[in-house]
């Protein structure tokens, strides 16, 4: 048995006691998988580590503080799992034909990363990774729902990683959206996105690393503000018109656009 058990590892840079979880046959064990994903480290370090019994990917499992690895067969590409969802997301953002021209040119810069990074859905792709994300309204009330991020400690809009069950860009949002708000009746507004983003990815401490986000607007009847998930610290109602102080421009530019959404379809 590896010395020094649970307790070491969870003190321990997660690296080398991953490695050894691996090697013990350990990996599946959910104390072991939990601690090497939440600690933010393992994403990209063990994916290529000599001696892992093949590539590492990730994915979280839905609704749980637990996530899980996944191992790849020696010699698939890392890649190749990402197959289905690449397509899927490369024939979505090239079909669709944006009237603004800043989103156009984010359009083509994001389905130009997809073309050249088999693994641009994955979070442990660099220079970027593309995520997901959603803004939820109630239009009979004109309210907006914010959660509070942990790792950014600002308000935003619910959203994040893909994963490899993900079958669309709109189901990730969705996803994402309810299990940072546990809320389940949510509907999206269009098919087509409301808003493209890029952004610093809060997921690595490597500045250079970008988020190219894919936002949604999604549409629901406003209900008590939920409690804490394990990604945000909390969610609330603000009125579309007064949202809170200090967001950053592209929220700004996000909630501007569903104002505009719902003025127009009212």
């Amino acid at each position: 048995m590896w010395e020094g058990g649970i307790a070491a590892f969870k003190k321990s840079a997660c690296v080398n006691s991953y490695a050894a979880g691996v090697d013990l046959g350990l990996r599946d064990r959910p104390e072991y998988a939990r601690y090497c994903v939440e600690c933010g480290t393992c994403s990209s370090s063990t994916r290529e580590r000599p001696g892992v019994a093949g590539s590492v990917a990730q994915a979280g499992i839905a609704g749980s503080g637990i996530a899980r690895t996944e191992e790849l067969p020696r010699g698939e590409p890392k890649g190749e799992r990402w197959r289905p969802l690449r397509t899927s997301a490369l024939s979505f953002l090239q079909e669709w034909a944006p009237k603004d021209p800043e989103d156009v040119g984010r359009r083509d810069l994001f389905a130009d990363y997809l073309t050249h990074h088999d693994d641009g859905l994955s979070r442990s792709c660099r220079p970027a990774h593309l995520t997901a994300s959603v803004v939820i309204v109630d239009p009979a009330e004109n309210a907006v729902l914010l959660v509070l991020h942990r790792k950014v400690g600002r308000w935003l809009q619910p959203g994040g990683h893909c994963e490899l069950g993900d079958a669309t860009l709109a189901g990730a949002a969705l996803r994402e959206a309810r299990e940072e708000t546990g809320i389940s009746e949510l509907h999206l507004a269009s098919d087509k996105p409301l808003d493209l983003d890029v952004h610093a990815a809060p997921c690595t401490s490597d500045p250079a690393t970008n988020h190219y986000d894919v936002r949604f607007l999604a549409l629901t009847h406003r209900a008590p503000n939920p409690g804490p998930q394990r990604e945000v610290i909390a969610s609330q109602w603000f009125p579309l018109d007064e949202p809170p102080s200090g967001l950053d421009p592209g929220t700004i530019r996000l909630l501007d656009r569903a104002r505009h959404w719902l003025s127009a379809y009212r």
